[in-house]
């Protein structure tokens, strides 16, 4: 303790006149370790600690330039990287790298949902333990001698349900390809598939065998994600929800009102651009707002909207939950919601970004 010989006051001295004095150095503007005094030569630091450095596994290279066109995205699927480059998309093993087929060369969204990754906008699914990308969409094209009865469908004898690529929990489009014997059109839920025959939940009037069509659909989605037992997605204005435990299924309408998927609107301006999973509920996203989708069940689907700083279509992938909040980079900063008015919580400056994707490690908040 020192003393100010004018005052009599005491105060600390600006030094301490240890040898062993510590000093700590706030930094305001993060430029690199580099430019830390003290950490020229330090390599692999991390601030996964904040406000403390930590150290991380030092960065390496793991797959090298592979073929043209531009990444777009990489997911993991039952401990293997999958990703997108260009038109392909690929399986990365340990000594090799599988190509599974064409996709377009667009941003992808990958979502896991029981046995199968699947892939959008492309509408493409990939069944566990198999190499070769499907479609989610199908048409059978005009069949002739096809049986309804009951709650069965049968197919002429030169043809298999599963074979064509339809599986129980799928929704079954029916259309009429016969005016004089017509068939029963419609959707209808597939319950179980056995060779020729598929039982479905709903049952036909009558018996008739006429020429039909059969397809599923799959609804063009630009986002999408899961949560529980549903598939969630958003197509313009319109908020798509599947059928429990049913990923192919948004049509269907003869299973329980709590079973049933849903197709519900948005009518306020703006496009869709984002949604995600959020403590129990599926939050979507325009650019100037946030709406929460309320209900369990196709009959009590609300969607509940509220202005707000939002994100755009091209920053769609900053959007990312980490501590039980979603952070994302907005028109001037990074902003984080949790369930009321969005916090901006940095600001990017003077800079105009117009892409970006974010990420977390499970503690903290990443963007590139």
């Amino acid at each position: 303790m020192s003393v100010n010989k004018t005052t009599g006051a005491e105060y600390l001295p600006s030094r301490m006149p240890s040898k062993g004095r510590r000093e700590r150095t706030c930094v305001s503007g993060m430029g690199g370790a580099a430019t830390i005094p003290g950490c020229e030569g330090s390599r692999n630091l991390s601030p996964r600690s904040m406000p403390d450095w930590a150290t991380r596994r030092p960065r390496g290279l793991l797959l090298a330039a592979l073929g043209e066109g531009a990444p777009h995205g990489m997911a993991l699927f039952r401990g293997d990287l999958y990703f997108a480059r260009g038109t392909l998309m690929y399986r990365m093993d340990a000594d090799a790298v599988i190509s599974l087929g064409t996709v377009s060369d667009t941003d992808k969204q990958f979502f896991v949902f029981e046995d199968r990754l699947y892939v959008y906008p492309d509408k493409l699914y990939l069944q566990a333990g198999e190499i070769t990308l499907r479609p989610l969409a199908l048409d059978t094209g005009e069949v002739s001698g096809a049986v309804f009865q009951g709650n069965t469908v049968t197919l002429p004898e030169d043809m298999g349900w599963t074979a064509l690529g339809f599986r129980a929990g799928d929704c079954l489009h029916v259309r009429n390809a016969d005016y004089d014997i017509p068939a029963p059109e419609g959707y209808y839920r597939i319950r179980a598939i056995s060779g020729r025959v598929a039982t479905l939940v709903e049952k036909f009037i009558g018996t008739s065998q006429s020429k039909a069509r059969f397809m599923r659909l799959a609804p063009d989605l630009d986002r999408v994600c899961v949560s529980g037992d549903r598939v969630y997605g958003a197509s313009g204005k319109d908020v798509y929800v599947s059928a429990a435990g049913s990923p192919m299924d948004f049509y269907s309408r003869g299973v329980g009102e709590g079973q049933r998927g849903a197709i519900l609107h948005l009518a306020s301006e703006g496009n869709i651009t984002a949604c995600a999973a959020w403590q129990g509920y599926v939050v979507f996203f325009k650019e100037n707002s946030i709406c929460k989708l309320l209900g369990a069940r196709a009959d009590s689907f609300t969607l509940q909207e509220r202005p707000a700083v939002g994100v755009t279509a091209e920053l769609a992938n900053t959007l990312c939950e980490v501590g039980g909040a979603l952070y994302y980079l907005g028109d001037r900063g990074v902003y984080r919601y949790g369930g009321q008015e969005p916090e901006r919580i940095s600001s990017v400056g003077d800079r105009w970004i117009i892409r970006g994707v974010g990420g977390t490690d499970g503690v903290s908040y990443y963007l590139a």
